[in-house]
């Protein structure tokens, strides 16, 4: 599933490729340079790619304004399916958004073929740059480019995107502390990762999972009126031994999140393994565990109640 991340990088790429720029010199201090949506071009894009005749006219009736925020808007609200809305007027939002994620991997796709073909065009400057942040955004989705195709491999694998939202949703319904902070390392996993930054992408994953399960311990133990020694709570090790104890993880859950956190703090360690795809996989275990443990919490507190 394309995520809101990619469709904004795609977005991104889209503005930056199919405008006019006029330059109309100076009034006072204030320029009359501007651009505008060029969707002669982009209709063309399209339609030499095979697009529907219903798609590529609605991008070519794009309104025409001394700005591209409208052509960028058109693409960015393919994930909501409100570009799609007039042309579907009898279809659901689901049915709408689904068809938005299609032609959001359709483009993804013919935007990666273009940059590969023509890299002295497409692969330099700004639009190179926002074509690369797409590229690790769609990697971030389980999408890899071999050099002519976009294939998605994780197919039938976890979607950490949603997964992500659903561990964030779990993690305000618990009510537990340093929500901030504790999400913060997630994004930052994900924007080191764009930034090809793949340490430190594995490293925030790290923090974010460490971050759950401290919470998660301190949390349990407010649900029985005592509170955790707070050195306690910086050592990974004995949080896992007291969520063992307290039956929050049985044995062998309590040695595969010490495994998987082992491999969250050795970046760059597993031979035979590219390092982005340590760091993409890494991302998908931190909130893959991060979730069970906080459903463990949620069944436990339901108990006591």
């Amino acid at each position: 599933m394309i995520s809101r991340q990619t469709a904004r990088a795609l977005s991104d790429v889209m503005e930056s490729s199919f405008y006019s720029y006029h330059s109309g010199g100076h009034s006072g201090v204030r320029s009359l340079s501007y651009r505008s949506p060029d969707t002669t071009r982009l209709y063309d894009f399209l339609y030499d790619r095979g697009y529907e005749a219903w798609f590529a006219n609605l991008a070519r009736n794009i309104p025409w304004a001394r700005d591209t925020r409208g052509l960028k808007d058109f693409f960015l609200k393919l994930h909501t399916g409100e570009t799609l809305q007039s042309a579907t007027p009898t279809w659901t939002w689901d049915q709408r958004a689904a068809l938005g994620q299609r032609m959001l991997t359709d483009l993804a796709r013919d935007l990666l073929a273009r940059w590969a073909m023509n890299p002295e065009q497409y692969g330099v400057g700004n639009l190179g740059e926002l074509t690369r942040t797409l590229k690790g955004a769609l990697e971030l989705d389980g999408y890899v480019w071999d050099g002519s195709r976009l294939i998605q491999t994780e197919a039938d694998a976890l979607d950490v995107s949603e997964e992500s939202g659903v561990v964030q949703t779990l993690y305000n319904d618990i009510g537990l502390d340093d929500e901030e902070l504790t999400f913060h390392h997630l994004r930052l996993a994900e924007e080191h990762y764009i930034a090809e930054k793949w340490d430190d992408s594995i490293g925030n994953s790290r923090k974010f999972l460490e971050s759950v399960l401290r919470q998660i311990a301190a949390r349990y133990a407010r649900s029985k009126g005592t509170t955790l020694d707070a050195t306690m709570l910086t050592k990974p090790v004995r949080v896992r031994d007291y969520l063992k104890a307290e039956g929050l993880l049985e044995e062998k859950e309590k040695f595969a999140v010490a495994a998987v956190y082992g491999l969250l703090s050795e970046t760059g360690g597993h031979p035979y393994v590219a390092q982005q795809d340590q760091a993409r996989l890494m991302r998908h275990l931190a909130v893959t565990f991060s979730q069970f443990g906080l459903l463990r919490l949620r069944g436990a507190l339901a108990t006591c109640a």
